[in-house]
């Protein structure tokens, strides 16, 4: 179904005025109602901006059963609820599904045009050049307690793919030199990179500097669409009380790596994701 020009710049103008008013979910029936459309159409609009990168969509469904709130990958894929068990299907429950999102910042730049923004000039900027986009890494933060050092240091092997490919530029605190102010430095990786990954253990949670300092401030660029967040389970911890409980973690179902019988798998599911993350920024 073809979606117009005039449907994409009213949406967006819809969206950028419920940010400004504190809402960040959308359903499809809002939209549709706003621009006197089908549901259908809507779902349509919202895809298609996800596509043009003018907006960063993320889907979060109820489970039909117990009520559970989901963060779904794949809208087309059978679901299975983490808490009862239940597997339902988005397709036939639209009713439970909602839209998450936030304004791409690098579309934001365009903030600045009185007129209502044409979103040619995103589709160029995001795809006039494909081969030198191409060929920008993506600058990959990991952010982790010494006392998981063994981990990070496990990680860092498992990404050596994406490295040799050329698609990420991966940062720890073990690059800093000697006589370097390490806090000025740190700071300016959690304000500028892409990917920022929290490797979670009760040590990572009782250190005031990973827990109140990276994480906090890596919450504060993802909630402005800024950066991307993945929290890697190291160790067994309570991290499903902290703020974390609204990220989906590694490895799959948040299993702590260090309970895997062979951890090779669980770093294999680990970098398959952040592939995954590296394409939709590419």
């Amino acid at each position: 179904m073809n979606v117009n020009q005039e449907q994409l710049n009213r949406t967006l103008t819809f969206l950028r005025w419920k940010l400004e008013h504190n809402s960040k979910n959308i359903d499809e029936i809002k939209i549709a109602k706003y621009l006197k459309i089908s549901i259908e159409e809507a779902i349509n609009i919202m895809e298609k901006l996800s596509d043009m990168r003018a907006i960063i969509l993320n889907v979060k469904a109820n489970c039909p059963a117990c009520k559970n709130d989901l963060w779904v990958e794949d809208i087309n894929a059978s679901i299975k609820c983490n808490e009862c068990g239940n597997t339902f299907s988005l397709s036939q429950n639209k009713r439970y599904m909602r839209y998450y999102y936030t304004i791409n910042e690098s579309y934001k730049e365009f903030r600045k045009i009185r007129e209502c923004p044409q979103l040619s000039i995103v589709s160029k900027f995001f795809q006039g050049d494909v081969n030198n986009m191409n060929t920008n890494k993506v600058n990959v933060f990991l952010s982790y307690c010494h006392a998981d050092e063994e981990y990070k240091n496990k990680l860092n092997v498992h990404l050596s793919p994406l490295k040799r490919m050329s698609k990420i530029n991966e940062w720890d605190d073990r690059e800093l030199e000697a006589g370097t102010q390490f806090d000025e430095i740190i700071k300016r990786h959690l304000e500028k990179d892409d990917i920022i990954i929290l490797l979670i253990s009760a040590d990572f949670i009782n250190s005031d500097y990973c827990y109140n300092t990276e994480m906090q401030k890596a919450m504060e660029r993802c909630k402005k669409g800024q950066c991307k967040i993945l929290p890697i389970i190291v160790r067994p911890c309570l991290w499903k009380i902290t703020p974390l409980k609204d990220f989906l973690a590694l490895p799959k179902d948040g299993k702590p790596l260090s309970t895997y019988e062979n951890e090779d798998i669980a770093y294999l599911e680990i970098v398959e994701a952040v592939n995954q993350e590296i394409d939709s920024f590419r």
